[in-house]
């Protein structure tokens, strides 16, 4: 497998920068000061349809604010609302539930 950003390291949801930031291969992050820039969903879909983790058009079936069916799972059968979309996944809210994190396969517009 040829990799996608040689010589980057791409780190996805919440971490101690300062472990990241100290460890032993890590010379440093592109940002400002200690804290590195976070990237666009735009970049991130970029960066693994690059790496071929999804389809173009998967990351765009559902935008924020739609209603969408649970087709899978234990919630299978429910419908919610998406907060938000990125990679593969999408966070919901669903009501008497709160907000949980679904992959978008599980997912059907209602």
């Amino acid at each position: 497998m040829k990799p996608v950003l040689p010589g980057y390291l791409v780190v996805c949801g919440a971490v101690s920068w300062p472990k990241v930031l100290a460890s032993k291969w890590i010379l440093g992050a592109v940002g400002w000061g200690q804290q590195p820039a976070e990237l666009s969903d735009a970049i991130v879909g970029h960066i693994e349809q690059m790496a071929g983790e999804i389809e173009p058009e998967q990351r765009m079936l559902f935008r924020p604010g739609q209603t969408v069916e649970i087709i899978d799972g234990p919630m299978k059968g429910n419908t919610c609302k998406i907060e938000k979309t990125w990679s593969s996944k999408a966070r919901i809210i669903l009501d008497g539930f709160g907000i949980a994190t679904v992959d978008i396969a599980k997912l059907e517009a209602a």
